[in-house]
């Protein structure tokens, strides 16, 4: 079978996936650029409409692929509502007004609204949308972050003793690099301690993800909010450990704890990264740079400068730890990353403790990301 016949047949079939909710939903799907499928590939969103006009066979091919996207939107479950419902209430204390530039378009905070109203009302008919690329050759790389849990000390004591700080707000001139700040060369650590952990990874695991949860030995839980940082570039202490120990081959972080808690002077590998983050003591559920409630698989970190904080997003997400599998979500631009740059990178959040742990360690692919706004 000749490949423009075997187009055909897929073009058939394709058709045949069409379902009420399509109907329902008024969708037109724009592709600024269409790409050629690479071996990374997922559904590409192009042109929803069955416009006779020439088309390149691969065209058509994608064209479809974007009405099977569209037929497999996802329904708006309690958790999603309660976060539309979460998002929707911070952007009305917002100006609706602001404008926000999202590859070379301009759109407003109340055309986000407007997008949330109509999934929200389940009539979105009456809310004609559309999905525009945010990035002009397609593809996005996923990865994933978490909220980890710690078991803490309020005192220091012999078993816990890895100090997790608030930000020193009276030093004075540039904070110093993590090296110093962890010996304790560049000032006193229990006069800034808001906790102890009892292994130096704990607290690396909360400086790498940004916030987190800690649980008193002798009760009580806290969650620590993002505090700033000494503003030092970035540095792999994975790297740093495999040039050290050429048999670790396994870097991820459950790993590399272990690696850690053989040799007592192996505590001081988070020194290979000059960054340092601090916390400040907050109550309730986790919460991203816009300020609302992060939802698991739903929010995620964006560089604001190209995912406005309190966009909706539709997604072909890879499916963590399943090669060439993809699901379509909504997503919500709820949270920002200091490693999360430019407009081909989202970091999805995947909930709190070891279980978000392990889908976020397995969330590394990449996907298709687009704007929803109204027509």
């Amino acid at each position: 079978m000749n490949k423009f016949f075997f187009l055909l047949i897929t073009a058939f079939l394709c058709s045949q996936c069409a379902t009420e909710r399509a109907s329902e939903i008024n969708i037109a799907v724009e592709e600024l650029s269409v790409l050629p499928v690479s071996s990374k590939s997922v559904p590409v969103l192009a042109k929803a409409e069955n416009v006779e006009t020439p088309t390149t066979r691969g065209e058509t091919f994608v064209t479809h692929k974007a009405k099977m996207l569209l037929n497999s939107l996802p329904s708006i479950t309690p958790e999603l509502r309660s976060a539309l419902e979460g998002q929707k209430a911070l952007l009305m204390r917002q100006n609706p007004r602001k404008q926000f530039v999202v590859n070379g378009a301009t759109y407003t905070r109340q055309d986000f609204l407007t997008v949330i109203d109509g999934l929200l009302s389940g009539k979105t008919n009456e809310h004609a949308l559309e999905a525009v690329t945010t990035s002009t050759n397609g593809e996005v790389k996923f990865t994933g972050y978490f909220s980890p849990e710690v078991k803490v000390s309020s005192k220091k004591t012999k078993k816990y003793r890895y100090p997790i700080l608030e930000y020193p707000s009276d030093y004075e001139g540039k904070l110093p690099s993590r090296s110093e700040i962890e010996s304790g060369k560049a000032f006193d650590l229990d006069k800034y301690a808001i906790a102890y952990a009892k292994h130096p990874l704990d607290v690396y695991m909360l400086q790498l993800q940004g916030s987190g949860f800690v649980n008193f030995k002798n009760g009580g839980r806290k969650y620590l909010a993002y505090g700033g940082t000494n503003r030092f570039p970035y540095q792999s202490i994975e790297r740093a450990a495999s040039k050290l120990d050429s048999s670790l081959t396994d870097l991820s972080m459950r790993s590399l704890r272990k690696w850690v808690s053989k040799k007592s002077d192996r505590d001081t590998i988070t020194r290979a990264n000059p960054n340092y983050g601090f916390f400040k003591v907050s109550d309730g559920a986790a919460r991203g740079a816009a300020g609302i409630a992060l939802t698991p698989m739903v929010s995620v970190a964006a560089d604001p400068k190209h995912y406005p904080l309190g966009s909706v997003l539709l997604a072909s997400v890879p499916v963590a730890g399943k090669s060439n599998t993809f699901e379509t979500k909504i997503l919500l631009v709820q949270d920002t990353g200091g490693a999360v740059k430019g407009n081909r990178h989202l970091d999805l959040y995947t909930g709190v403790g070891e279980k978000a742990l392990d889908v976020a360690e397995v969330t590394h692919d990449y996907g298709r990301v687009f704007l929803l706004t109204p027509r």
